[in-house]
């Protein structure tokens, strides 16, 4: 099994707790960070939206509640059990109407060109192994003029702030996230995966090689997490 194939396994295995324990660990800051990220949405004109590991849907829902002019809000993730719940989520919304959950891998999206006003992935580009390509794939079914939102971890820039956070994420992260979903390997990779990230400046550079243009990153509390937006030349 390849590095792709485990992480997606991974995220199998951990879907039924995935959302509570999203909320428990970040007390409830994940709410607030995909509401700002949905605040950067445009207001002023009909949008069709691609979020890209959409896990549970929690993006999807979040943009559509913030903003009424979507038309159309698609979630794509490559795990099955991960969209089974946010399945259920959407049986029980009044969004029925706009939002729809499909099987598909980033690095190789089954969308014609120039399709999307806003394409937006959360927390999941740090989990996609050719991120290049994802970004390849991203600019392709972005419309001209279209924006790309990254909301993604991040390392902060204060030393004592660091220091909290790294300890949270090495030690506390992997305990509880464990003892509630039973899988204590998953949430030691997540705490890895967000140090092995690259740094946002680095990030912003990967942006400009595949012809993003506009690049600026947003931080969020204290810069533990923070939003990278993106215009298509």
């Amino acid at each position: 099994m390849n590095k792709q194939a485990q992480i997606t396994q991974m995220f199998d295995d951990i879907a039924k707790t995935y959302d509570p324990i999203n909320r428990i660990l970040s007390l409830r800051q994940d709410v607030l960070w995909r509401k700002k990220l949905s605040n950067l949405l445009p207001s002023d004109k009909a949008l069709e939206i691609l979020d890209v590991a959409t896990g549970t849907g929690d993006v999807c829902f979040s943009m559509c509640e913030e903003r009424s002019n979507i038309t159309n809000a698609i979630g794509v993730d490559v795990s099955a059990n991960m969209l089974t719940y946010a399945e259920k989520k959407l049986e029980k919304s009044p969004l029925q109407n706009k939002i729809k959950f499909l099987l598909q891998d980033a690095t190789n999206l089954e969308f014609a060109d120039n399709s999307f006003d806003v394409v937006s992935i959360a927390f999941g580009i740090r989990n996609v192994v050719d991120k290049n390509k994802a970004l390849q794939e991203f600019y392709r079914v972005l419309k001209p003029g279209g924006q790309l939102l990254v909301l993604e971890f991040s390392l902060p820039s204060n030393t004592y702030i660091k220091a909290i956070y790294l300890s949270y994420f090495r030690y506390v992260l992997p305990l509880l996230g464990g003892l509630i979903s039973g899988q204590k390997k998953a949430y030691s990779y997540l705490n890895q995966s967000v140090e092995e990230f690259v740094r946002k400046e680095d990030f912003l550079k990967s942006l400009e090689k595949n012809n993003f243009r506009e690049l600026s990153f947003m931080p969020l509390s204290f810069s533990i997490a923070g939003i990278y937006r993106a215009v298509k030349r």
